[in-house]
């Protein structure tokens, strides 16, 4: 029996159960991330494997990628959609925003950005915990009724048996 990376597993049983929110449209990601812990190498061969996943599922339609665009991890998966021939959107933070909500602006662009993306999935990348960002990004995503794969450092580390 063959073993794969527990993120891989997660992330292809949430792909065999999505379907498309809205038909004809481009599948719809949404990634969030530590803006810490991503430096290693290891996490690039992970979006890397992670967003080819989701291309290889859903490519044929297109794939439409937002993500916050902070430092770290949400540059890292854009910077790799782009390359794998995404359609990327940055959702920024501007400095008009930290006036408005001060140090909960990046919060504020995130919960904006899934009201406004209503991705068909969205991708959290813990490089470190915590990661208050990111696991409100993935907890506000999940209210809505919007499917969550949570990836942690240990799910890089742990093999899982499958079938497939």
């Amino acid at each position: 029996m063959s073993t794969v990376p527990a993120y891989y597993a997660k992330l292809r049983a949430a792909l065999a159960g999505i379907g498309y929110l809205t038909p004809g449209a481009p599948f719809r990601l949404t990634t969030t991330g530590s803006r810490r812990g991503f430096e290693h190498g290891i996490w690039e061969s992970v979006v890397r494997d992670i967003l080819t996943l989701v291309d290889s599922r859903h490519g044929q339609r297109g794939v439409r990628h937002s993500h916050g665009d902070a430092i770290g991890m949400d540059r890292l998966c854009g910077r790799v959609g782009a390359e794998l021939g995404f359609q990327v959107v940055d959702y920024s933070v501007r400095p008009r925003d930290f006036a408005i909500w001060g140090a909960a602006a990046p919060l504020h662009r995130d919960e904006f950005m899934i009201s406004t993306e209503m991705p068909d999935l969205v991708v959290a990348l813990f490089a470190v915990l915590p990661s208050n960002g990111t696991a409100h990004t993935a907890g506000f995503a999940q209210e809505r009724g919007i499917p969550v794969v949570r990836v942690t450092y240990e799910d890089l580390l742990v093999h899982v048996p499958v079938t497939w």
